[in-house]
């Protein structure tokens, strides 16, 4: 640029290199390294950010990691298990729960939740599904949205306010869950066990309901409307105040 302005705009015959050039002609030789720069600017900033995605990612891992590796403890040499509620060692556990949670992704929520499944660490003890409290650990108001949670076995799991929309459950044992206020809608729970389940005040719209065992759940106020329930069992269920707008109620 130096050049340019000291040679090509106020030439005095020392400089050789630009005489007799266009402005079009010295920005062609520019153009070239500046294009170079941009792109290399622009790969290098690509490149950093995967490497930072890359350092959530292991992040993440590790932080599940030591959260399985923290729960079996508890349960090997705390007696978490044998835990009753209010035991300073269920606390522990639910706080450890409950912020390791806020800082995994989708993938990595979906493991958790069937690591605690498998230890019998979130089903409770034959509840009524009413804010049931009697599960080690408690599992409200967790989002779970796009879940695939094809035949896990919940029952008497308290979920109230739970974000399952658009989940998959099909098939799942959720008897006796509490999914108070949840959000089901347009979630697959085609299949699923949900006798005696409490689902007051959940959103069903769009769900598929189909072949589920509903028999003797509470669904009073719940939003049911475009949802699907072909052939499924509603002997029992509490249905006061339901909105079942466009609902497939047939068989």
């Amino acid at each position: 640029i130096y050049m340019f302005f000291t040679c090509y705009l106020w030439p005095d015959g020392n400089c050789t290199g630009f005489m007799g050039k266009t402005v079009w002609d010295v920005l062609q030789l520019l153009i070239i390294p500046v294009t170079l720069a941009v792109v290399a600017a622009y790969l290098d900033g690509l490149e950093r950010k995967t490497d930072r995605e890359n350092m959530k990612d292991n992040q993440r891992e590790a932080l599940l990691q030591s959260y399985i590796e923290f729960m079996t403890q508890m349960v090997l040499k705390e007696g978490l298990s044998e835990s009753k509620e209010g035991d300073k060692v269920r606390e522990i556990a639910q706080v450890k729960t409950d912020t390791t949670l806020g800082r995994l992704d989708l993938r990595r929520k979906e493991v958790m939740v069937k690591f605690l499944s498998s230890m019998g660490l979130v089903q409770g003890k034959g509840g009524t599904g009413k804010k049931n409290y009697r599960s080690v650990v408690i599992l409200g108001g967790i989002d779970l949205s796009g879940a695939e949670l094809e035949g896990i076995d919940l029952p008497d799991t308290d979920l109230w306010k739970a974000n399952l929309m658009g989940a998959n459950v099909h098939r799942a044992d959720l008897g006796g869950a509490d999914l108070s206020d949840a959000d089901l809608s347009s979630a697959d729970l085609s299949g699923a066990d949900l006798m005696g389940a409490n689902l007051s005040g959940a959103n069903l719209s769009g769900a598929d309901l189909s072949g589920t065992d509903l028999s003797g759940a509470e669904i009073s106020e719940a939003i049911l409307c475009d949802a699907n329930f072909r052939d499924s069992n509603l002997s029992g269920a509490g249905l006061y105040r339901v909105n079942l707008r466009g609902a497939d109620l047939s068989g």
